[in-house]
């Protein structure tokens, strides 16, 4: 994990489909954007634990990239779903969020613009799934948040962009995030997405 990433710490786990997490989590200063993602994402579509101790809470994403299809879960804080130097798109983003409430995502998708929000509740295996497959359309931006207004929570994160690379998003709001550009006509390549 890098110094920079702090988020709670949740191994994915390929044989056994299960996310375990670990420690207590509590809350943090806003990490600073001194280093980008580490690593590309791996592991099985995620578990979600019905029984999480107080305080745990973790996410887990899955990306559709342009001309090669779904990829694998990332469930590590210091990962990224997408690529990085192949000039691809993300298509299509899977979110699994657990322990920090009810959330939701859109995508802003090149000539269409903001689609429709998904949304999961907490404690459920429910999967939020935007943008679009099987029509060759990039995504620009990811707009997340978590719908209880109150929430303690920040979301954070790193969006690699065409023709920009690794880019910081630090929350504009407590548990809201937007990662990527929107007007720009920039393909998003590959995202991070941590919470604390």
């Amino acid at each position: 994990m890098r110094s920079g990433l702090r988020s709670l710490l949740v191994f994915c786990t390929v044989a056994a489909s299960l996310i375990a997490a670990t420690g207590t989590s509590h809350a943090v200063a806003p990490p600073t954007p001194s280093a980008p993602p580490t690593s590309a994402g791996s592991g099985a579509l995620p578990s979600i634990p019905r029984t999480l101790a107080a305080n745990d809470k973790g996410v887990c994403l899955r990306a559709h990239v342009s001309n090669i299809g779904w990829g694998n879960w990332f469930c590590q804080s210091g990962s990224y779903v997408g690529t990085v130097g192949q000039n691809k798109s993300i298509e299509a983003l899977q979110i699994s969020m657990y322990g920090a409430g009810d959330y939701c995502a859109t995508a802003h998708i090149r000539d269409i613009g903001w689609g429709n929000q998904s949304c999961a509740q907490d404690g459920t295996d429910q999967i939020v799934t935007v943008g679009t497959t099987g029509y060759n359309r990039p995504m620009e931006a990811v707009a997340i948040y978590l719908t209880d207004p109150d929430t303690p929570w920040t979301l954070d994160g790193w969006s690699h962009v065409q023709n920009i690379g690794w880019k910081y998003h630090q929350p504009y709001s407590t548990g809201q995030i937007t990662l990527g550009t929107i007007g720009k006509a920039l393909n998003l390549e590959a995202v991070s997405l941590n919470v604390y």
